[in-house]
């Protein structure tokens, strides 16, 4: 019987564990992106708070793309590999 670290460990390699950090810090910088956006509007910086709420949209999309593959089911030599453990 698998270990508990051995089982973490293979979910880790399957790269959904890297999916979720990736959305994670995707959303993180939104969030930065959106409060710089607005802070350069609040200073009158327009060029500023465009260059900002570009950076926030193209981090939500991409967050968006990682849901959608998180949702699609892992390819079957991902699946091998994660079993045989390497």
């Amino acid at each position: 019987m698998p270990t508990a670290g051995l089982v973490l460990e293979r979910r880790l390699r399957s790269g959904r564990y890297d999916l979720l950090m990736a959305i994670d810090h995707l959303l993180e910088g939104a969030q930065l992106y959106g409060k710089a956006a607005q802070d350069a509007a609040g200073a009158g910086d327009s060029e500023a708070a465009e260059f900002f709420g570009s950076l926030e949209r193209g981090s939500r999309r991409q967050a968006q793309v990682a849901r959608e593959l998180l949702e699609r089911p892992m390819p079957q030599r991902a699946q091998v590999h994660a079993a045989v453990g390497s």
